[in-house]
């Protein structure tokens, strides 16, 4: 029988999840550093990251460091999604 060649690779995807959502969080924090240098005033998107991300500043290394902690969480997302696919691709396979 021919294995099938639609298996989720764990580690790939969940570095991709966690690629993506560490990028995401690094790019709206340095778009609101550059939205407060301009205008002066804070993005609504720092107040929703600071809801998530409790001690969130606009610095720069308030950005790496919240970027990483983005990227370790959505780590363990991806890896949760990928267990959690395998898991119930074995019952309705």
């Amino acid at each position: 029988m021919a294995k099938n060649n639609t298996e989720l690779p764990i580690v790939r995807f969940s570095l991709a999840t966690g690629i993506a959502w560490g990028f995401l969080v690094l790019v709206t924090g340095f778009a609101a550093l550059i939205w407060e240098t301009t205008y002066g005033s804070q993005l609504d998107a720092v107040e929703i990251i600071n809801f998530v991300y409790p001690g969130y500043a606009i610095s720069i290394s308030g950005h790496l460091l919240m970027s990483l902690w983005a990227f370790s969480q959505g780590f363990l997302v991806g890896l949760l999604i990928t267990y959690f696919y395998k898991f119930l691709e074995k019952y309705f396979d």
